[in-house]
């Protein structure tokens, strides 16, 4: 142990000192804090600076996987609890990815786009790395079967038919890379059982405990996407609300699961601030293409 002030640590550790790592490293600092292996006497800090050292390898090695220019304070401070609980407390590191399933304009493909593909192939590697890292780990491959756009039986009659096809394809290539077990549903979750989570509801309540700012850039996002698809104002807002009560339900379900992080596959990263403004831990997937 040695007691050393933060900027000390950095360069004695010979960490690069731009504004990014240094917030890291003090959200590393407060996880070892409040996991009580690292203390605070006044402006100094009292820590092990081999563990620091093992924590921070495993972040830098980690940042092959992963864009961390989405993330909030909260989402480091937790990311490293987390390990820090796999590694010491003997908890499991559990990592929840959202799948989408593949749309058309009203029904639903007869193919698994090659964004899927390379996504869970992406999240083995990442399963294999934290493993090798000594960080007990499983990953959850979740199929997005709620809260769904196209269910009107008028506009397209096949579309259940259609969105059970696409289902079977993801579920047969995430078993190429995981066991059974860890390739599920999100209908299979308790919050999403009812009937009515097929086609989703408002819950107002929900929506409220948004904050504006976050509501706004949510809107502005779905907005530029779902112009493409041709809906209306009022398609578009009733979507948007529609999308924001799931992301809250399963954002709660999320935190009340012990050592649990957040994978969205979706592309459009800047909608994940409705679980990271909730405290859910998420990390973000770079977005490459093979």
């Amino acid at each position: 142990m040695i007691k050393v002030y933060v900027k000390d640590l950095i360069d004695m550790l010979k960490i690069k000192g731009d504004q990014l790592n240094i917030i890291v490293c003090k959200a590393l600092i407060a996880a070892m804090i409040n996991k009580k292996i690292a203390y605070k006497d006044r402006q100094m800090i009292i820590i092990d600076e081999n563990v620091f050292k093992t924590l921070w390898n495993i972040y830098l090695s980690s940042l092959c996987y992963f864009d961390i220019n989405y993330n909030r304070k909260t989402d480091f401070k937790l990311y490293f609890e987390y390990i820090i609980d796999s590694l010491m407390n003997n908890k499991q590191l559990t990592f929840l990815s959202l799948f989408c399933p593949g749309y058309t304009k009203d029904g639903y493909k007869d193919r698994l786009g090659n964004t899927t593909k390379w996504k869970l192939a992406e999240l083995k590697n990442i399963n294999s790395f934290f493993q090798e890292n000594e960080v007990d780990n499983l990953i959850y491959c979740y199929y997005s079967d709620v809260f769904l756009e196209n269910t009107d039986y008028e506009v397209n009659s096949k579309w259940m038919i259609q969105m059970d096809y696409n289902r079977y394809l993801f579920h047969e290539e995430a078993k190429k890379y995981f066991d059974e077990i860890y390739v599920k549903n999100a209908s299979d979750l308790e919050i999403f059982s009812e009937e009515k989570s097929i086609s989703g509801y408002i819950d107002d309540n929900l929506v409220k405990k948004v904050n504006p700012r976050t509501y706004k850039s949510f809107k502005k996002f779905n907005e530029k996407f779902y112009n493409k698809l041709g809906f209306s104002k009022e398609q578009m807002l009733f979507r948007n609300d529609r999308l924001i009560t799931m992301y809250k339900l399963l954002s709660d379900y999320i935190n009340s699961q012990s050592n649990t992080i957040f994978l969205p596959m979706e592309n459009m990263y800047e909608r994940e601030n409705i679980f990271s403004e909730n405290n859910t831990c998420t990390m973000y997937l770079k977005l490459k293409r093979r």
